[in-house]
């Protein structure tokens, strides 16, 4: 009882700290900048494997995670790689589309507002995105789309920059960077019901980022977060491997539920999936655009054939439309016919 009343003790006097994109687990000595977790339903029993992308982080580093239940932890096979494999089966269905541009596509940088992505690799655990851009503008909101976080007075210096013809380098931790994110781990524990608590995100300095996958009997919902996938798992695709199936075998439904600018301020309850009004699959949709540049030159040769081809149609049937009528109004019987 004595040792319960001092964890007690030291988890409030930690709680009280400060923190920045926390939710399930609050940071010390680190940023968390993102979160992946799978809650599983297991009747009077409840898992969850958790996975945090960790910035500024100290050597010491750590993550506390609230559980309402007395824990055990354990680190079970095929963890490290299992929401990778979650997000690539749960991943949006690709609608590709084009879209007409007036311009050259020299005129811009091939990508909608100006910036151009270059190149973006995982580098040493980091995620490098290599950009150009003539447009200031144009590459904040690139970055800003991109959850790269910038300190107030960036932009005039960007746009300085770009109006001199610089290039950029953005750098942050890739989501698996061995150094950046702490390794999943499998927390079990006593409860009747499922929940994510997600009261610690009241604490953070800036809008919080969750991708929740929840296993269980049925389709779940939460409202303050956006449903991308739902369906059977043995409608995963593509299949797990063994040993990842082994820690999807203890319920047959996985919905995915995600966002990315939570407000802290109202994170002032744990969230607590609820059933859905049925179990209908469902996958996200992301539109592709591909723009067609009407001034360059292979789309202008196109369009001229394009033109020259209607416009010979069109005259061909109005010659034969006016010689019709030019017939029937000739006196000859042989015309008129």
């Amino acid at each position: 009882m004595h040792h319960r009343l001092i964890v007690f003790c030291f988890a409030l006097l930690l709680f009280a700290l400060p923190s920045a994109a926390q939710a399930c687990g609050i940071p010390f000595d680190a940023m968390i900048t993102r979160e992946r977790a799978l809650l599983i339903d297991g009747g009077t029993t409840q898992q969850l494997i958790a996975e945090v992308d960790l910035a500024d982080a100290a050597p010491d580093a750590a993550v506390i995670f609230p559980v309402p239940g007395e824990p055990t932890v354990d680190q079970p096979a095929g963890a490290a790689t299992l929401f990778s494999y979650l997000a690539e089966a749960t991943r949006p269905e690709i609608i590709e589309q084009q879209r007409l541009v007036f311009g050259r596509s020299s005129d811009s940088d091939g990508v909608a507002g100006g910036a151009m992505l270059l190149g973006r690799e995982v580098l040493g655990g980091y995620d490098v995105a290599r950009l150009a851009s003539s447009d200031g503008t144009a590459l904040l909101e690139w970055l800003r789309a991109n959850n790269f976080d910038l300190p107030p007075g960036a932009g005039p210096i960007l746009d300085a920059y770009s109006s001199e013809g610089w290039s950029f380098v953005a750098i942050r931790l890739a989501d698996a960077a061995p150094n950046g994110s702490l390794a999943p781990l499998r927390i079990t524990y006593p409860a009747g019901e499922l929940v994510y608590p997600m009261r610690l995100g009241s604490l953070s300095v800036q809008p919080v980022a969750v991708d929740l996958y929840v296993l269980s009997a049925n389709r779940v919902e939460v409202s303050a977060l956006t449903t991308r996938y739902a369906g059977p798992v043995t409608a995963l695709d593509p299949q797990p491997s063994a040993e990842i199936a082994a820690l999807l075998a203890d319920a047959p439904y996985l919905t995915r539920l995600s966002a990315d600018n939570l407000a802290p301020e109202t994170l002032t309850a744990d969230f607590r999936p609820q059933p859905a009004a049925d179990n209908t699959p469902y996958r996200a949709q992301q539109i592709v655009e591909t723009p067609v540049y009407l001034l360059d030159g292979s789309v202008l040769l196109g369009l001229a054939l394009a033109s020259l081809m209607f416009t010979s149609t069109l005259a061909l049937i109005a010659s034969f439309y006016f010689r019709r009528k030019i017939d029937a109004l000739s006196p000859d019987p042989e015309k008129r016919r």
